[in-house]
């Protein structure tokens, strides 16, 4: 379901539920996007979080065709904070991509979808909201999870003092 209407350079971003998918507007209802290389499929970071880096490939596809079922808008959250290229300039640069002379090697933190679309528009690399999201709930993850282990093994000693305890005194009521 599409909202909203679209400039040429603009970020596309693709709500797929658990993830989101991101391509830069080109105009005449298309877009570049990266998605794994020989397929027709975009790169799942949810399929790809394991894996390392993934060599991707640049592709030009129709808006609809990508957004299938999906919400998709412009959202180029970062203009406040840089400045975009002129629209034609985001459009050749991105479109520059499909000519092969560069590689994407496709990272779910610092080179995916996201990414290619910031670098596209503005030119710098900025780690993308989804993968930055995706940073801050695997290091409260983390946090949690070490938490939980420090609370089980304050437990566990406490409870092994407790059984110390009880021996000791096992030992002085028979005498």
């Amino acid at each position: 379901m599409q909202s909203g209407s679209f400039e040429v350079g603009d970020m596309v971003k693709f709500e797929r539920g658990a993830y989101d998918h991101w391509g830069v507007y080109i105009g005449g209802g298309e877009i570049v996007h990266i998605g794994p290389e020989g397929t027709d499929e975009e790169l799942n970071s949810l399929k790809l979080a394991f894996q390392g880096e993934t060599k991707a490939a640049f592709k030009r596809d129709p808006l609809k065709r990508i957004a299938g079922n999906s919400c998709y808008y412009a959202h180029n959250y970062l203009d406040h904070k840089h400045t975009p290229y002129p629209k034609e300039d985001i459009k050749h640069f991105a479109l520059s991509h499909l000519k092969g002379v560069l590689t994407w090697n496709y990272n779910i933190i610092m080179k995916n979808c996201e990414n290619f679309a910031i670098w596209c528009r503005y030119r710098v690399d900025y780690m993308g909201d989804q993968a930055r999201n995706g940073v801050i709930v695997g290091a409260v993850g983390v946090g949690l999870a070490a938490l939980g282990l420090a609370a089980l093994a304050g437990y566990s000693a406490s409870k092994k003092e407790e059984e110390e305890k009880k021996k000791e005194k096992k030992i002085e009521y028979r005498y």
